[in-house]
């Protein structure tokens, strides 16, 4: 029984949800982007991020881990005031997109995105928001091509009831696939930051949203198996990716918490989990090159000698 609980504690799951409390900061109340400071050491936070933690917490965390999410839930109504952010009636900030994760209305069509950072101090907060109120020149005016914004838009249609429409939109991203990635328009577009790279995040949330619309995924397997091969040694998880060998960036807290919503299955986790009888392959080839390197080290060193042994003999003659 004593074996079982430990493997259980090493799933990749668990170890995401231990990146989580890791970042967890109990004097600013929230979880950071990521483990790592500005130049200044000031590490950012953004409600965004935190709003994707609540549900994972909440939907796969242990008793103690839904504890900390309700805090959570509560810091963020509570900077939504401090900040005069656009409130729902219960409080919570009327962000305009990332609360749809918890069944909040959102409003259709999405209107321009504005990020804002604020300086707190000892850290920085940072939220996006969606609602069309602030004045921000709009980056994307046309969120049709983004995959992350068409499945927002599908749990909207599902939430408000039209359970069509829903479909429609989850079946648009599920036509992005390409067999290594959803190659949606920031992914086709020469001129975007994320041109030929995948997201995580953007599987992630595929197969959340197939959850909730009770749809069958016939490449989920193979999505689950790439989200978990971006997972760094801290459990956290590293956003994009060229293919599931070259991971792009560093760990992500935004992605990592999708990722434990989604709750991919740990496909081949036991098989893939190195043993001492079975050496990982990156392992055996570094041990290639290395006997390699002692074999030419050798073999130049007997030249070396013989060349020494050469020129003794001719000076001694």
């Amino acid at each position: 029984m004593t074996l079982h609980v430990a493997a259980q504690e090493n799933t990749p799951l668990q170890k995401a949800l231990q990146y989580l409390r890791a970042v967890h900061n109990s004097t600013v109340g929230l979880m950071s982007e990521q483990p790592y400071g500005d130049d200044q050491g000031r590490k950012l936070y953004w409600l965004n991020d935190n709003i994707f933690v609540y549900a994972a917490l909440k939907a796969h965390g242990t008793e103690t881990d839904r504890l900390l999410a309700d805090k959570i839930h509560e810091r963020i109504i509570e900077l939504a005031e401090m900040l005069n952010l656009p409130r729902h009636e219960d409080g919570f900030p009327k962000l305009g997109i990332h609360e749809v994760i918890l069944g909040y209305p959102i409003v259709l069509p999405l209107p321009c995105f504005s990020s804002y950072i604020q300086d707190m101090g000892s850290y920085r907060l940072g939220f996006v928001i969606a609602n069309g109120t602030r004045e921000r020149e709009c980056v994307v005016d046309d969120f049709n091509g983004f995959a992350d914004m068409i499945l927002y838009q599908s749990l909207a249609a599902f939430y408000a009831g039209h359970l069509n429409e829903s479909l429609s939109r989850f079946q648009d991203v599920v036509k992005m696939w390409d067999g290594n990635g959803i190659a949606d328009s920031p992914f086709r577009n020469p001129s975007d930051p994320q041109y030929q790279r995948y997201a995580i995040y953007k599987l992630a949330l595929l197969l959340y949203v197939a959850q909730k619309l009770n749809e069958t995924l016939p490449f989920s397997n193979q999505i689950a198996q790439t989200i978990w091969s971006m997972q760094a040694y801290n459990g956290g998880t590293i956003t994009n990716y060229v293919d599931t060998n070259i991971p792009i960036g560093v760990v992500n807290t935004e992605t990592t918490a999708l990722v434990v919503l989604a709750n991919p299955p740990p496909i081949n986790y036991t098989t893939t989990t190195t043993s001492s009888s079975t050496p990982p392959t990156w392992l055996v080839t570094i041990s290639i090159y290395l006997e390699m390197l002692i074999a030419l080290a050798v073999i130049l060193v007997i030249l070396n000698v013989t060349v020494l042994v050469c020129f003794i003999r001719r000076r001694t003659r």
